[in-house]
C-alpha cells in the first residue's frame, strides 16, 4: 500500500489520535478497550513513521520525575505500576531515530532500575541504553549480551515443525485459524517471543555499528521470514518496492509477530475504510526505505 501519512484530526481510522497525543485504535475485535496499555508503545513506533511533534509530546507525558528519579508510565495519567521493558525501549530507540538527544539521554540516566513492580532493567537493556548516548563501546557489550536472539529464532523453526505450525504470506494468512489443539496450542506458548525479537532489531539498528553487530544481523536475517519487510530491513536485508506496495496494513503492528497456520490470533487485515490514514506498520516501511533507499529493490 502506499504511504497513508499521519492525520491527527482524524478519529476514525484504525490508529488515531486522541486528546492526550497518543497513538490508540478503535474498539473493535476484542481486545483491551482501544489500546491504552501499549499505548507508549505505539505511539513511539508512530513517531518513528511521521516524526511529528505532537506524538513527541505524548511520549513525554509518559515520562514523569518523581524524587530523584523518573518514572514512566504506559499512558498518561495512568499511575498504575506495570510499564513493561518494550513500552520504554521503543520509546528511547524512538528519541534516538527521531535526534531527541537531550530528552533521550535524561530517560536513560534517571529511570528507575526497577521500572514497575513486575519489571527491572535487565543488564544487556542497560547496555544498550547507555549505547545510545555514550559511545561504541557499550555497544560491543550489548551485542555480546544479545547472540541468544539467532538461537531463539532457531528454536521457533524447531518447534514449529515438532507442532505442525507453517509461517505464512499474507495472502494466505487468516485469523483464528483453527488452532484447537490444547496440547498443541501449550506447545506454542513454548517458543521464542517475536515482540521481544522485533524491538531487539531496533535496539540493534539504532546502536553503534561494530563488529558484532554486523555478525548479529548477518546471523539473524536468513531465519526472519520473507514477508516480514520490517524486521529485514532493520537487519539491512533488502525489500521489493512490489512486495511494499502490495502490503495491507493490519489491526497490530504486524512486525513484531509471524503470521502463523493455524493460529488463535485476532491479527487481521484492515479494511480499506480503516487505514486511509494513519496506518503506522505500513508507513514505517516507507519512512525506513526513504531514509535507506540503497535496501529498496526496484524492477
Amino acid at each position: 500500500m502506499e504511504k497513508t501519512g499521519l492525520d491527527i484530526t482524524n478519529k476514525k481510522t484504525w490508529y488515531f489520535v486522541d486528546k492526550k497525543n497518543m497513538v490508540l485504535h478503535q474498539k473493535r475485535w476484542g481486545g483491551d478497550g482501544t489500546g491504552k496499555g501499549d499505548a507508549l508503545w505505539r505511539t513511539s513506533m508512530a513517531y518513528i513513521a511521521y516524526g511529528h511533534s505532537s506524538l513527541l509530546k505524548g511520549i513525554e507525558s509518559c515520562f514523569q520525575w518523581k524524587d530523584l528519579y523518573i518514572q514512566a508510565y504506559r499512558y498518561p495519567g495512568d499511575q498504575r505500576d506495570d510499564v513493561s521493558r518494550d513500552q520504554i525501549t521503543a520509546a528511547l530507540a524512538a528519541l534516538k531515530i527521531r535526534k531527541q538527544m537531550l530528552k533521550l539521554e535524561e530517560y536513560a540516566l534517571f529511570l528507575r532500575r526497577r521500572i514497575s513492580k513486575k519489571f527491572r532493567i535487565t543488564a544487556d537493556m542497560s547496555l544498550w541504553m547507555k549505547s545510545l548516548y555514550a559511545g561504541k563501546f557499550y555497544g560491543v557489550l550489548f551485542c555480546l549480551l544479545s547472540m541468544y536472539h539467532p538461537i531463539g529464532l532457531v528454536w521457533n523453526r524447531i518447534l514449529y515443525k515438532l507442532i505442525g505450525i507453517k509461517v505464512v504470506s499474507q495472502e494466505d494468512y487468516k485469523c483464528y485459524d483453527n488452532l484447537n489443539i490444547k496440547w498443541t496450542y501449550k506447545l506454542r506458548k513454548l517458543r521464542y517471543r517475536m515482540y521481544g525479537f522485533h524491538l531487539f532489531c531496533w535496539q540493534l539498528y539504532t546502536s553503534p555499528d561494530n563488529f558484532l553487530k554486523r555478525m548479529l544481523e548477518r546471523l539473524c536475517l536468513p531465519l526472519v521470514d520473507k514477508d516480514n519487510y520490517m524486521l529485514r530491513l532493520l537487519l539491512k536485508g533488502r525489500v521489493s518496492i512490489k512486495d511494499i506496495v502490495a502490503y495491507t496494513p493490519m489491526n497490530e503492528i504486524r512486525w513484531q509477530d509471524e503470521l502463523l497456520h493455524p493460529n488463535n490470533s485476532a491479527l487481521c487485515k484492515l479494511f480499506p475504510e480503516d487505514c486511509k490514514h494513519n496506518a503506522v506498520d505500513n508507513d514505517l516501511l516507507w519512512w525506513y526505505i526513504n531514509r535507506h533507499p540503497e535496501q529498496l529493490i526496484v524492477y
